[in-house]
C-alpha cells in the first residue's frame, strides 16, 4: 500500500547503505557481459564503453569516493547517446540522491527512469533488470518483464523519497502510489 511505501521511504535515511547495496548489484552486472545483456548494436559501442566505465567507477567508489565523479561523467556521456536508457538514468539518479545530494536532479532522473522502464517490453531488458534486482546469476534462466516493472517501481519509490526529503508529501504519495501500481509487492531494500 502507499502508506507502507511512505513509511519505508521515511526509514531510508541511511543513504550509504542503499548506495552500497546498489553498488553491489552493479558489481554483479559487471561480472556478466554488459554488451550481451544490453544487446547493444555495433553502432553504439561508444555508448557501451561509457556504460561499462561508469558502472566500474560507480562500483569502485566504495573504495575511493572520488570515483563517483568519474562514474557520473561516463554515465552522462552514455545518456547523451541514448536518453531513454532507464538503467543508466536510474544510476545517475542514485548518484545525485546519495552522493551529490542534488534532490531536484535526482527526482528528474528517477522519474525518467521510471517512465521508460514502466513501458519496456523487450525481453533482453528483463535480463539486466534481473541481475540488478536479484544480484544473482542469469544461469537459472529466470528473467521476465516483471523485473523491469520492479525496477520502474524502485525509480518511483526513490522519486517519492526525494520528494519526502524536500517535504513535498503530496508528490511523495503520488509517486509511491505509482510504484504500487507497477509492482504491488515492491519494497525498498534498506
Amino acid at each position: 500500500s502507499v502508506a507502507r511505501i511512505i513509511e519505508s521511504v521515511g526509514q531510508t535515511l541511511d543513504e550509504r547503505l542503499s548506495l552500497l547495496i546498489d553498488q553491489q548489484r552493479v558489481s554483479n552486472l559487471l561480472m556478466h557481459n554488459v554488451a550481451e545483456l544490453l544487446r547493444i548494436p555495433d553502432f553504439q559501442k561508444e555508448r557501451l564503453h561509457y556504460i561499462q566505465q561508469g558502472f566500474k567507477h560507480y562500483q569502485n567508489a566504495r573504495i575511493d569516493s572520488s570515483l563517483m565523479q568519474d562514474a557520473l561523467a561516463n554515465l552522462l556521456k552514455a545518456e547523451e547517446r541514448e536518453s531513454s536508457d532507464y538503467i543508466v538514468l536510474h544510476r545517475i539518479g542514485m548518484i545525485y540522491l546519495y552522493e551529490l545530494i542534488d534532490l531536484p536532479a535526482a527526482e528528474q532522473y528517477f522519474l525518467r527512469a521510471g517512465k521508460y522502464a514502466s513501458v519496456e517490453s523487450e525481453p533482453a531488458a528483463a535480463r539486466v533488470a534481473f541481475v540488478l534486482s536479484e544480484g544473482t546469476s542469469l544461469a537459472d534462466g529466470y528473467a521476465d518483464i516483471r523485473r523491469v516493472r520492479n525496477l520502474a517501481a524502485d525509480a518511483y519509490v526513490r522519486a517519492a523519497q526525494v520528494c519526502y526529503l524536500q517535504q513535498r508529501v503530496e508528490d511523495a504519495v503520488a509517486y509511491a502510489h505509482r510504484a504500487t501500481e507497477l509492482d504491488p509487492t515492491y519494497s525498498l531494500d534498506v
